[in-house]
């Protein structure tokens, strides 16, 4: 009897524990803390359902300082970035272990959910969960190794965004690209930085940009179908919109991976239609190889020889 009666207890006192409960007894003291100086505590005490994404407190506090200051220092935009955290509904791991699902947050914005059965993981724009479905009376709690923000527009808005891109976006413009990168939803950019492009050369660079065909095949040939964030990354070979040839996704070593043959830079830049990761090479797709090759011999071939150095004349003798 006097189990049955614990039991109930237990059940009654569970029945009662708030998602704001969850993270109290989960010791998330930052979040809990962040959430008091906006003024959403009541509010997640509420009727609910709530799903919360809660960054760990570890992951608050390796963010920026200027970061956290700002926060702290806007409680509108802090409010804005908790609600992005936090879903109107009750999302169960059956609900969230699925990949390129979309949920609307309190703040009337979209998260992106990607599980990717090849390495287990899930994400929630690109940021790993770290546990899932700790329940509440009014919704539950899954807990995030980092922040989340928003995605600033398109994979072509967060191109134009980024000054070592623009090299790329030229590209994009000029094979009359930018419509059909913003329309495909969602898909996988890997994004030569200027530097990448550099290592061609000006003059083949120009040579390819004003062959609209050429350009279109190397460009797309950079783009593959569906959101894969790096904790999805594994060996692979990768469709992609040129549809000719797959890209192959490899770990190099112990220093990361590669796409063919060029390194991935930096990775999970979230779009709202997709992700960006930046490499270190333009990749050329077997089908061109030989008409980019062309293009370089060509250029080469045609650059003026140097002048010989003129040897040094002798010193006449006294």
């Amino acid at each position: 009897m006097k189990i049955l009666i614990l039991l109930v207890c237990v059940s009654a006192a569970f029945a009662q524990s708030t998602v704001i409960d969850v993270l109290t007894q989960q010791r998330d003291t930052t979040l809990l803390s962040l959430i008091e100086s906006a003024g959403l505590t009541d509010v997640l005490k509420g009727k609910g359902p709530f799903t919360i994404f809660a960054p760990t407190n570890r992951a608050i506090s390796s963010l920026n300082p200027n970061v956290t200051a700002a926060l702290q220092a806007d409680k509108a935009m802090l409010a804005g970035v908790l609600k992005y955290h936090v879903v109107g509904d009750n999302l169960r791991a059956a609900d969230i272990l699925i990949n390129e699902r979309q949920v609307t947050t309190l703040s009337n914005q979209k998260l992106r959910l990607n599980h990717y059965l090849s390495t287990g993981a899930t994400t929630v724009n690109g940021v790993q969960v770290s546990r899932i479905d700790h329940t509440a009376s009014n919704g539950v709690v899954h807990s995030l190794n980092g922040l989340l923000t928003p995605p600033a527009g398109t994979v072509v808005d967060v191109v134009k965004a980024n000054p070592q891109l623009s090299t790329l976006l030229a590209a994009v413009t000029a094979a009359g690209l930018d419509g059909f990168l913003a329309d495909q939803n969602p898909i996988t950019v890997f994004a030569p930085t200027n530097d990448a492009f550099n290592k061609l050369g000006a003059d083949v660079v120009s040579k390819i940009l004003a062959d609209k065909d050429l350009l279109k095949t190397i460009l797309t040939y950079h783009v593959t179908p569906g959101t894969l964030y790096s904790a999805g990354y594994h060996s692979a070979y990768l469709h992609t919109f040129d549809e000719a040839d797959k890209a192959r996704l490899h770990k190099f070593f112990v220093f990361g991976y590669e796409v063919d043959s060029a390194s991935v830079q930096t990775t999970d830049i979230s779009a709202s239609n997709g992700v960006i990761h930046t490499i270190k090479d333009v990749m050329v797709p077997a089908s061109v190889s030989d008409q980019v090759a062309a293009i370089t011999a060509s250029v080469t071939t045609a650059a003026p020889t140097a002048a010989p150095t003129a040897a040094p004349t002798a010193a006449p003798s006294t």
